[in-house]
């Protein structure tokens, strides 16, 4: 296929809710292909959040996202 394939790692703050905050391309495979969906994707994602003393917490993480046209989704 021709169609690009690609990866894109994409810093996040994750919030008390779950929601994530703030994201930022660390890496990406090829460069700025993907960026843009990676953080549209990720900013419609949730996450658990971290807990301390069983209160959430808002703490950092990274996501890393595959384009690959010819896998399955599912």
């Amino acid at each position: 296929t021709d169609r690009p394939r690609g990866r894109v790692r994409v810093a996040v703050q994750v919030g008390v809710a779950g929601r994530m905050k703030a994201p930022r391309v660390l890496e990406a495979d090829p460069p700025r292909t993907f960026d843009a969906d990676a953080l549209r994707a990720v900013q419609s994602m949730r996450r658990a959040p971290a807990r301390r003393k069983g209160l959430p917490i808002e703490s950092p993480g990274v996501v890393t996202l595959d384009f690959d046209p010819d896998a399955e989704c599912g």
